[in-house]
């Protein structure tokens, strides 16, 4: 037991993951909004399809948008290093933060399929060659009840089921479009470059569809 409390401790403090995620804080934003933009976007080009599909699909068709916003806008970004094994897409930001984008619940837990990796990530004791002293944190974006937008996002920093801190970097729950910013930050970032957004709209299910 004193090797997982030893393990524990030697996990990144919000204090010491803010300045690795500042620089990118206002990119995960966009990542995460443009994602959301594409996948409303496929469901309007194709509604009868969409209206067929379970919420799994849909969730799974958004977080493949999200993943390849997430790809174009860290290739390249000195420090940052992309991996995708095992299919789970995911980047290392100086070697020290190994950061996963997923869809949130309410109460802020990142939706996972109980599997061995999930376990390691979730104990933090998953590593990659040259990825040996990672914290594992999440982007967590959370939907509204419609499902149609997002109006939080969240670095989420787990062990197990402990959570050790979180960092809201996006809040639009009061439908303002709030950005938070850290500290020492300019109080008025420069704008967003956002693909323009789509709401989903008129997408029920037919009667007979569950």
């Amino acid at each position: 037991m004193s090797n997982f409390h030893a393990h524990r401790d030697n996990l990144l403090s919000r204090e010491q993951a803010e300045p690795l995620i500042k620089p990118y804080s206002t990119g995960i934003q966009t990542i995460c909004l443009n994602g959301l933009d594409a996948a409303n976007q496929f469901g309007l080009k194709i509604p009868e399809l969409r209206a067929k599909m379970k919420q799994r699909t849909m969730s799974n068709i958004l977080n493949d948008a999200i993943v390849h916003e997430a790809r174009q806008f860290f290739d390249g970004k000195a420090g940052v290093r992309q991996s995708d094994e095992e299919e789970m897409f995911c980047v290392c930001i100086e070697n020290r933060l190994a950061v996963r984008f997923k869809k949130s619940s309410d109460d802020d837990k990142t939706s996972n399929v109980k599997t061995h990796r999930q376990m390691d990530i979730a104990s933090q004791f998953l590593k990659f060659p040259g990825w040996e002293d990672v914290t594992w944190v999440s982007v967590g974006y959370h939907l509204t009840k419609a499902g149609d937008l997002i109006d939080r996002i969240k670095i989420i920093c787990r062990y197990f089921d402990e959570y050790l801190w979180q960092i809201t970097i996006y809040d639009d729950t009061d439908g303002d479009g709030s950005v938070l910013v850290f500290p020492d930050v300019p109080s008025t970032p420069a704008p967003l470059e956002r693909k323009s957004k789509v709401r989903a709209q008129n997408l029920k299910k037919p009667d007979g569809h569950g």
